[in-house]
């Protein structure tokens, strides 16, 4: 195995934003899939060929881990070729995982400090798979289901899925209870193909050919929208996936008994319909007909389709607002929008506007937000759809983690979320505020407003006031 260290030198890899591209993107795009060009003094290197598995770091962090799909090639240009298929997202500094290799004995030189690509041994390649958990970021499914806000059975406004295939049609799809924790678990359903009703576990791990059950999976719930598009709502990590149906168990509402995986609560997300924007494509390439959609072909090749990796990556990087932990997260959109009306005394009603409408202004924010960093020489990078605040600013080793509120208002009041508060609270001076306020629409488009800039956003708690609690009353 070899640890490759990238430099920010290249230009392709001038920040951590530009490496994730890189290997979520731009090596998919070359002439020849996957190559990964060296410079001549790389080239001489020896020990790279098909299999080798590979590291990637970047400034002292462990950022990619794949294998290689070609030896080092000196036709042209000196490359080799990345399997495209193998590539997982990690993250762990260099130190740790130097340290971790030195104290099971299989290392001696010192790979923060290397200035060459370290080759490492066949055993330090058997620890670094355990290390990283390769096999696991390389153990997932995705599924399609039919869409709900809440998975929890029936609730006013959310009381069957919606699409999900012609059972759910007249019938409700077993899907209906697969965010409803039963203890400390969640069970979920899926339907795969209907001429076969079992999960092909072999095509999610080859080595399982002979098993009932496929532990530490990562399951990828995928549903149609009501207007359009499928995207991603929720997934389940480290679970049991069941060949065709889990044990009874008794707990679990008797109406729905039937179950395909399992998983621990604390390691699931629901996301709240505001973040339900990570887009599945259709089709050759994407998701397909079939309900179930795996990484590995029928013959064990592994796919080499972007859009996995961008979905798995995108998992990893998520730590925004999740309906298991805030059920009431879902409100957050309507509640500000009645809140800004309320302290809107400028129109007599003041304004609440349509969901269409208020997305056109937080657009308009966003936009007014980047360009204000970017010209104060921040690189900017919009995070919302899965962090709790909206960009993340880099300038040299500054970062800034910057929250946008847009509001017709005029801005003398702006409304935040639980989370909002509580990340700005803790933030140490590298959160930064923006607010455009006093925004116009005009035939449904955001124009105009006047921005305000606290930055650092120092967020004290006196200067907050809470104006509505979720409260669950003791006799229900």
């Amino acid at each position: 195995m070899r640890l490759i260290k990238l430099s920010s030198a290249d230009e392709e890899m001038g920040t951590r934003d530009d490496v994730r591209s890189f290997f979520r993107k731009t090596l998919w795009r070359k002439w020849c899939s996957g190559k990964f060009g060296l410079t001549e003094d790389k080239s001489h290197m020896k020990g790279i060929h098909r299999g080798t598995l590979l590291v990637f770091s970047y400034k002292t962090e462990c950022m990619f881990v794949a294998r290689a799909a070609s030896e080092i090639s000196r036709n042209g240009y000196p490359h080799f070729v990345v399997d495209l298929g193998s590539i997982a997202e990690v993250s762990s500094p260099l130190q740790d995982y130097e340290r971790a290799l030195k104290k099971e004995g299989l290392l001696t030189k010192n790979l923060v400090k290397a200035q060459k690509w370290p080759r490492l041994s066949d055993e330090c390649e058997a620890f670094t798979v355990t290390y990283f958990n390769y096999a696991a970021l390389q153990r997932f499914i995705f599924v399609r289901i039919g869409w709900m806000q809440q998975y929890r059975g029936s609730l006013p406004g959310d009381d069957r899925p919606i699409g999900g295939g012609k059972y759910n049609q007249t019938e409700t799809g077993h899907e209906f209870y697969n965010f409803l924790p039963v203890g400390s678990r969640l069970y979920g359903y899926y339907q795969p193909q209907m001429r076969k009703d079992e999960t092909v576990l072999e095509r999610i791990d080859e080595g399982s050919k002979d098993k009932d059950a496929l532990e530490g999976v990562t399951i990828v719930f995928v549903a149609k929208k009501p207007k359009g598009g499928q995207v991603i709502v929720g997934w389940y990590r480290n679970a049991k996936v069941f060949r065709r149906v889990g044990p009874r168990i008794s707990t679990r509402p008797a109406d729905f008994p039937e179950y395909r995986c399992a998983a621990r609560t604390e390691e699931s997300v629901l996301l709240p319909d505001n973040k339900r924007r990570f887009a599945i494509p259709h089709g050759k390439g994407g998701f397909g007909q079939a309900n179930v959609c795996y990484p590995l072909e029928r013959d064990g090749r592994r796919k080499k389709e972007k859009w996995m990796l961008q979905a798995m990556s995108y998992l990893n990087d998520y730590d925004g607002d999740n309906l298991l932990v805030e059920p009431e997260a879902d409100a957050n959109d309507n509640a500000v929008a009645e809140f800004e009306a309320a302290v809107d005394g400028r129109t007599g009603q003041g304004f609440r506007g349509s969901a269409k409408e208020r997305k056109a202004i937080e657009a308009h924010g966003m936009k007014r937000a980047t360009n204000y960093f970017k010209g104060l020489g921040f690189t900017v990078e919009d995070v919302s759809q899965r962090r709790s605040y909206d960009l993340h600013c880099r300038k040299g080793p500054r970062e800034l983690k910057v929250e946008v509120k847009a509001t017709t208002t005029g801005g003398a009041t702006i409304f935040l979320t639980r989370r909002e508060a509580e990340l700005a609270a803790r933030a140490d001076g590298k959160a930064a505020l923006f607010v455009l306020h006093s925004v116009k629409l005009s035939q449904g488009v955001a124009i105009g407003g006047r921005q305000s800039v606290s930055c650092p956003w120092r967020f004290l708690w006196k200067d907050a006031k809470a104006i509505a609690y979720s409260y669950r009353p003791p006799f229900i």
